[in-house]
C-alpha cells in the first residue's frame, strides 16, 4: 500500500498529476513534470515505478576521489554508492579490503548505508589517520555485499578503490644559487652561439626562498649582487630538492632574459639555450604529475639586464568524457532515449565528438565536465544525424544544466553552417572552473555523427558575433568524465528556476540550489545566474503563506557585494528599504524551509 503522503492526485487534462510536495520528499524536481528530463519518464511514471514492489534495485559503488592523504589536516577519499530502480529506503551491505590497515590507516567505517526514501546516491568517506611511517600508497577497496531488496553481487559486480598517500611536511629553505662570472671579451664571450660555460668555482653561492627576480641596470649597474660583474656577462644554476603536497599533475611556467633551462628529476622540461634574441620570451613545459613545484632553471644574461620568474600553476582533468549508449531504440525522437534506465553500454570518448558510423536505431548521451581554459565568452555549435541536443550549466552541478542549442535537422558531418545546425548564445565561463555538460544524441538508419565545437575568448576577429563556425572541436584537455552527485542521506537539496518579479522582462536566466541539514537547523542556498544586465546587488526569501505579497512577506533577507560574481553561502540580513528583516541565523518556519 501506498501512505497517504505519497498518493497520487488526478486531475482531468492535468500535465503533472503530482504536487510539487510529493516531489520534493522523492528527490523530483518540483518545477517539471519531467524530472529525469524531456525524454525520461514522467514523475507520475517515475514515481510509480519506484514504488512498485516488484522493482529491483540495481547497486554499484565507485571511487569519486580515488586520492586520499595522512593528516594533518587530512585530505580525504570519497566512495559513491548509486542505486537505481526503485525509490523506498535500502540498506547495502558491502565489504572493505586493501593494503590499509581500519583504525590505523583510516578511520573505522561501517559496512552498510541506507538510502532514505527517494534518495539514489551514498557517500562512504575514508579519513587517513596519522602514523610516523614512511611508506608507499596503501589501498582500500570496497566491494557491494549481498542483502536485501537490492540484486545480488555477480563476478562481474566491480569493486572500487581508494589509495591512501603519506604526506611529509615541507621544510625547506629555498633553492641553492650559484653564480658566475662569465667570459665578456674576445672570442670567448657568452652570446647566442656561446653559451655560458659555469666554469670553476661560483663567485656567489646562497639560498634564494623564490626565484622571482628582476636586476634593473640602475641597481648595482645589473648585478644580482656584489661580487658578481655588474651589467651583462653572469651566468646562475639554482638547484635543489621540490616536495609535492599532492600526487597530481604540475604545470611549470617561467619568463627569462636571456636564456634559461628547467630540468625536473633529471628531465629537460624547457630548454631556451642558446637565448633566440634580446627580446624576453615566455617558454612553458609540462611535466608529468600536477601541483604545485619548485624548480630547477638555469639562466644567463648575453647583454642588458637579467630577470628571471617562475610561476606554476597546472589544472588536471581526465582528458576524456563519458558516453552512455542505449541500443535497439529506433526512430529519430530524443524522447525515444530511455535515459532513466541502465544503458546498455558505458565508455569515453576524447574530443566533444562520437564515433561516426556507429550504428543504427541507438540512442547515446556524452556527459561529464569541461574546465574552461581562460576567462570569457565562449559560444557552441552542435551537428549530428539525426537529433541532438546540448546542454551546459552555469556551475558543476548537473540539476543547474540549461538547454543551450538543438539540431533541428539532420547536417553533414561537422556541417556548422547547415540550416539544421544549433549555435549557443555566448557563455561566459571562467578560467578553471568546472561547467556540467551533456549532449543527447539520437540516431535512426544510415550515417551517424554528433561533434560539438566552440569559440573560445580572443577567437572570430573583430566582431566574434558574426563568426560562422566554430574554431574546433571541444578537445580532450578540457574533458572529464561524469561523477554523480552525492548527497549520502546526510540532508535535503531544493532545487528552483529564477523567473522575472512583477512581470520585468529578461533574458537572464539561472537557479538556486537550497541545501537544508538533516536537522533542519542549517542551510547552504546556491545562485547560479547569467545575462544580468545590471550587477547582482541582493536576494530576499519570501513566504508565500504570508498574505500581501511584495516585502511584507519577507522572511529574511541576503546581501552580496555587487561584484557581479556568484552568490554562495548563509549571509547576514541587511534591512531593506529602512525596515529590520528577521534573522536569518535563526529557524526559519516550517511552510518557509519547505
Amino acid at each position: 500500500t501506498v501512505p497517504d503522503l505519497w498518493a497520487l492526485r488526478y486531475q482531468a487534462g492535468a500535465l503533472n498529476p503530482v504536487t510539487d510536495y510529493e516531489e520534493i520528499l522523492a528527490g523530483f524536481n518540483p518545477n517539471s513534470p519531467t524530472s529525469f528530463g524531456a525524454s525520461g519518464l514522467t514523475d507520475k511514471e517515475a514515481l510509480l515505478a519506484g514504488l512498485n514492489p516488484a522493482a529491483v534495485n540495481t547497486v554499484s559503488v565507485q571511487a569519486a576521489d580515488d586520492a586520499a592523504t595522512e593528516p594533518s589536516p587530512a585530505d580525504t577519499g570519497l566512495f559513491v554508492i548509486t542505486r537505481v530502480g526503485k525509490l523506498t529506503p535500502v540498506t547495502v551491505n558491502f565489504t572493505v579490503a586493501g593494503s590499509a590497515v581500519e583504525g590505523s590507516d583510516y578511520a573505522a567505517i561501517s559496512r552498510s548505508v541506507t538510502f532514505p526514501f527517494g534518495m539514489n546516491t551514498a557517500a562512504v568517506t575514508i579519513t587517513p589517520e596519522t602514523d610516523a611511517l614512511i611508506e608507499s600508497p596503501e589501498s582500500v577497496i570496497l566491494t557491494i555485499a549481498a542483502g536485501t531488496d537490492y540484486a545480488p553481487p555477480t563476478p562481474t559486480t566491480q569493486p572500487a578503490a581508494i589509495l591512501i598517500h603519506d604526506r611529509t611536511a615541507p621544510n625547506g629553505t629555498g633553492l641553492t644559487g650559484r653564480f658566475w662570472n662569465e667570459v665578456s671579451s674576445g672570442v670567448n664571450i657568452i652570446s647566442g652561439s656561446n653559451p655560458a660555460k659555469m666554469f670553476g668555482n661560483p663567485v656567489l653561492t646562497r639560498i634564494d626562498a623564490m626565484v622571482n627576480f628582476t636586476w634593473p641596470n640602475g641597481t648595482n649597474g645589473g648585478s644580482p649582487s656584489p661580487g658578481v660583474v655588474s651589467g651583462n656577462y653572469w651566468s646562475v644554476r639554482w638547484a635543489g630538492e621540490v616536495l609535492p603536497e599532492f600526487s597530481q599533475i604540475y604545470t611549470f611556467y617561467f619568463k627569462a632574459d636571456d636564456a634559461a633551462r628547467v630540468w625536473v628529476n633529471g628531465k629537460l622540461l624547457v630548454n631556451a639555450w642558446p637565448r633566440a634574441g634580446g627580446a624576453t620570451t615566455e617558454f612553458s613545459g609540462t611535466p608529468d604529475t600536477i601541483g604545485t613545484w619548485p624548480i630547477l632553471l638555469t639562466a644567463t644574461n648575453a647583454h642588458g639586464s637579467g630577470s628571471e620568474i617562475l610561476t606554476l600553476k597546472v589544472i588536471g582533468t581526465g582528458n576524456q568524457i563519458t558516453r552512455d549508449v542505449w541500443t535497439n531504440v529506433p526512430g529519430t525522437e530524443l524522447s525515444s532515449i530511455p535515459l532513466n534506465t541502465p544503458p546498455n553500454q558505458t565508455g569515453f570518448i576524447t574530443d566533444l565528438e562520437a564515433p561516426q558510423n556507429d550504428g543504427d536505431d541507438f540512442g547515446a548521451r556524452i556527459r561529464g565536465s569541461l574546465t574552461a581554459p581562460a576567462t570569457g565568452s565562449y559560444r557552441f555549435w552542435i551537428t549530428a544525424d539525426h537529433a541532438a541536443e546540448l546542454w551546459i550549466s552555469n556551475d558543476n552541478e548537473e540539476a543547474g544544466s540549461f538547454l543551450r542549442a538543438v539540431v533541428n535537422a539532420p547536417t553533414a558531418y561537422r556541417g556548422w553552417t547547415d540550416a539544421g545546425a544549433g549555435k549557443s548564445d555566448f557563455l561566459w565561463l571562467e578560467a578553471g572552473k568546472s561547467y556540467y555538460i551533456e549532449v543527447r544524441h539520437k540516431e535512426a538508419t544510415g550515417a551517424d555523427h554528433v561533434s560539438v565545437g566552440w569559440l573560445k575568448p580572443g577567437e572570430g576577429g573583430v566582431d566574434p558575433t558574426a563568426a560562422t563556425a566554430p574554431t574546433e572541436v571541444v578537445p580532450s584537455f578540457v574533458l572529464s568524465p561524469y561523477v554523480a552527485g552525492t548527497a549520502g542521506g546526510q540532508g535535503t537539496l531544493f532545487y528552483t528556476n529564477l523567473t522575472p518579479q512583477g512581470g520585468v522582462i529578461t533574458s537572464a536566466s539561472g537557479n538556486i540550489l537550497l541545501r537544508l541539514s538533516e536537522d533542519e537547523s542549517q542551510a547552504v542556498i546556491t545562485v547560479n545566474y547569467s545575462n544580468l544586465t545590471t550587477p547582482y546587488f541582493g536576494m530576499h526569501l519570501h513566504d508565500p503563506n504570508i498574505p500581501g505579497g511584495g516585502l511584507s512577506n519577507v522572511v529574511c533577507d541576503f546581501d552580496e557585494p555587487a561584484d557581479g560574481s556568484t552568490a554562495s553561502g548563509r549571509h547576514l540580513p541587511q534591512p531593506p528599504e529602512g525596515r529590520d528583516p528577521p534573522s536569518c541565523d535563526g529557524p526559519l518556519p516550517r511552510h518557509a524551509a519547505q
